[in-house]
């Protein structure tokens, strides 16, 4: 299909990267004067107009694949936008349009979270040893074509480039080794997994990811996160719930004023993170608004939980047949002729860190 192929390659040479590229020299800035709002910085992207140009010309026909990649299509071109003109007002109202925003009642289990406590967590490993276990786990997967890289200048601690097959994590990040088994579950049995099954569908789609997949797919890691029995529990659930409090306080506030309200709950380096990753994508935090993808972990795993606790084991092939979300699954189950089982599963060991601890 012409209008599948065309939308692929596209995508694969568009990357929606809102992270920007002075959060280091801003952060240093920020923590000599926490009234200051950073000014964000990002690298230029290419051929912008052209690819809108490109979405713009592609025509399908009116079938069901169609219509998916018809909305997958005005989605990028709502991602294009957004680059052009970071302006907080522009910038946010097409954020809230590709992932919405969180809702009182998610906000108010959010703020219950907030009130666990924390785990302890030693971070006695470096980027390196990271890198070395990550790449060991896409080995003992037989996922070799998959590469494993240092990156600077991300705001999570490590994130999966699907399009070229690559996991990056964050240069000078130190981590736990329970930090890194939640890694190896969120990014390996999660987005890798469900890229690598997409792979073998008829469409391209399924390997760019349906209409509001990413909720889903978000949901499902930090599902699987609770479901590894993780010795971060409190933590990580604390850190979702912060992600939703920040998105909630950068609609309304500035970069200083979130900090400050998060930094009631979180260390300075985790109310840093949960704000930055709120007020990345603006050139200047002062405004209101902001990136509000970052609810959509919490939001998306109580959606996966309670399709697990309809489905039982029976939806795990359902969600795991490509980047799909959870709305589509029924569809799919009626059009089993066009779509491919999973090849890939998660599966872990009961005892993940022991396979990885020798020789890190």
């Amino acid at each position: 299909m012409e209008a599948d192929s065309k939308l692929f390659e596209i995508w694969n040479q568009f990357d929606f990267d809102v992270d920007p590229i002075n959060s280091e020299s801003e952060k240093k800035v920020f923590f000599s004067n926490r009234d200051y709002n950073p000014q964000f910085r990002y690298h230029p992207k290419e051929k912008l107009e052209q690819f809108q140009k490109n979405l713009l010309s592609i025509s399908s026909d009116n079938n069901w694949i169609s219509n998916v990649i018809n909305q997958r299509r005005d989605i990028m071109l709502t991602k294009i936008n957004m680059v052009l003109n970071r302006k907080a007002e522009n910038f946010t109202s097409g954020s809230m349009n590709l992932f919405g925003f969180p809702s009182q009642e998610l906000v108010s289990a959010a703020k219950e979270d907030l009130k666990l406590e924390e785990e302890s967590e030693l971070k006695e490993l470096s980027d390196k040893d990271a890198l070395r276990m990550i790449s060991r786990t896409l080995g003992e997967m037989k996922l070799m074509h998959w590469n494993a890289q240092l990156k600077d200048d991300m705001c999570a601690s490590a994130k999966v480039d699907s399009a070229h097959k690559k996991v990056y994590i964050r240069k000078g990040e130190k981590f736990s080794f329970a930090g890194v088994e939640r890694l190896i579950v969120h990014e390996l049995q999660t987005h890798v997994i469900r890229m690598e099954n997409s792979a073998r569908q008829k469409y391209k789609i399924f390997q760019i990811g349906f209409p509001r997949y990413l909720e889903t797919e978000e949901g499902l890691a930090a599902y699987n996160e609770e479901q590894s029995k993780n010795l971060l529990h409190n933590k990580i659930k604390k850190i979702y719930a912060g992600r939703v409090i920040a998105v909630s306080l950068a609609l309304e506030k500035g970069f200083a004023d979130t900090f400050a309200e998060l930094s009631k709950h979180f260390s300075d380096e985790d109310s840093w993170r949960l704000a930055l990753r709120a007020k990345r994508g603006l050139l200047d935090t002062s405004e209101a608004g902001g990136f509000t993808k970052d609810y959509i972990y919490l939001s998306g795993k109580l959606k996966v939980k309670k399709f697990f606790e309809t489905e039982k084991e029976l939806g795990i092939a359902d969600i795991y047949r490509g980047r799909i979300s959870l709305e589509h699954v029924e569809f799919l189950r009626n059009n089993l002729s066009e779509v491919q089982n999973p090849l890939y599963l998660p599966s872990l060991p009961p005892s993940l860190l022991s396979s990885l601890l020798p020789g890190i």
